[in-house]
């Protein structure tokens, strides 16, 4: 079964990333830029539902997560009722200083799992492809967000959405041996 949810995420030039998200046949395209933290803030968010699960006292459990590129900025606001469900909007905002220029690109629902699958997949392909290494140095600003992507993908592991794999030889496998070696 295809993952209605998909995530897409590369760094283009130092300092530069482009980004793909699609829910439910709705798409968003974004260039961000190394301004803020856009990974960091968005596996924070992430992270920040199931460490503080506010439904379970039925409070509203929620994450807003902004990203900065040099035509404006992308909201992210998550949103579940229930620790199973994820209400996805993303607004587009054209000028960060006034919120009158903000539109709705992105208003879907997706299974929690789903998302956080996506979003994760795309990351630990990336970064294995990569390694932490040559991210800091492409980004230019910030370290990747080693601990809470770990602890988002031992979640998704715990629950059975996450399949373990032996890793093949990769920049970052390459990186680990330079370390413990």
């Amino acid at each position: 079964m295809k993952n209605p949810v998909q995530f897409s995420y590369r760094i283009t030039q130092n300092g530069m990333a482009k980004m793909t998200f699609a829910v439910n046949g709705n798409q968003v395209d974004f260039d961000a830029t190394n301004h803020a933290n856009p990974l960091y803030d968005l596996l924070n968010g992430m992270a920040g539902m199931i460490l503080n699960p506010a439904h379970m006292w039925g409070e509203e459990n929620q994450a807003w997560i902004e990203w900065y590129g040099q035509n404006g900025a992308l909201r992210w606001v998550l949103t579940t009722p229930d620790g199973d469900t994820l209400q996805v909007k993303i607004f587009k905002i054209t000028d960060i200083f006034d919120d009158s220029g903000t539109d709705l690109a992105i208003d879907a629902s997706c299974k929690m799992n789903l998302f956080f699958y996506a979003i994760l997949k795309e990351l630990d392909d990336m970064i294995k492809q990569m390694g932490l290494l040559n991210y800091s140095q492409k980004w230019q600003k910030d370290e990747f967000p080693v601990t809470t992507f770990l602890f988002l993908k031992k979640q998704l592991i715990d629950k059975g959405v996450w399949e373990i794999t032996t890793p093949q030889s990769s920049i970052l496998a390459q990186e680990m041996d330079l370390l413990l070696g």
